[in-house]
């Protein structure tokens, strides 16, 4: 495998993705298998974007006991668009956004 240094983003923008996550919760959850069929719905992010995202909640880990970080899942989903992608540096903005009344 080839080291890049960015991190994995999984944006679960429909019933497959969602299905695929759920799978993990189950006895017959196996990482290696969902993972294959979550790669179309990873985004590949600098460790930086991806703290960002984490320390303004926009970013959960599916089953963070049994697998780690290993299935970050944006929780927001303003912040993916199919024509431009991840947005991730707008995550602080967005923070700010919601948190006005």
């Amino acid at each position: 495998m080839i080291e890049t240094g960015l991190l994995p983003v999984i944006v679960a923008r429909d019933e497959a993705a969602k299905k695929a996550l759920a799978e993990l919760g189950g006895p017959d959850g196996h990482a290696g298998a969902v993972a294959r069929r979550l790669q179309s719905y990873t985004v590949q992010v600098p460790p930086k974007a991806r703290n960002l995202l984490i320390a303004n909640g926009h970013l959960g880990f599916v089953e963070e006991k049994r697998f780690g970080d290993q299935f970050a899942v944006l929780k927001t989903d303003g912040l993916y668009r199919v024509d431009t992608g991840l947005l991730w540096e707008e995550a602080e903005y967005l923070q700010l956004e919601n948190s006005i009344i």
